[in-house]
């Protein structure tokens, strides 16, 4: 899947390296890690609503050190999240 814009989601369906770097694209600061703000702008670039409230819900699924943020080892509960709530397709390309 080729992304015209890396905040676009054309197709909702993506590979989990491909939602990684779709999610990291509204980093704060390159840091690596997905902060609640960023988790935020990313479901409303998909014109959900509740965007608040869904966001915090995935950050208790895939926040499982409780720092706040989600790191790499934990974007895959979250691309789990994203499937089942979110309305993305998973691709059978590479996952």
């Amino acid at each position: 899947m080729a992304f015209v814009n890396a905040r676009q989601v054309p197709e909702q369906e993506m590979t989990l390296e491909e939602f990684e770097a779709w999610l990291r694209s509204f980093g704060d600061d390159g840091d690596g890690f997905v902060s609640l703000k960023a988790l935020q702008r990313a479901i409303r670039s998909r014109g959900l609503w509740l965007v608040w409230w869904k966001a915090r819900q995935g950050m208790k699924v895939a926040d499982v050190n409780g720092d706040g943020r989600i790191g790499k080892e934990e974007i895959s509960k979250l691309y789990v999240y994203a499937k089942k709530k979110l309305g993305l397709k998973k691709s059978t390309a590479h996952s």
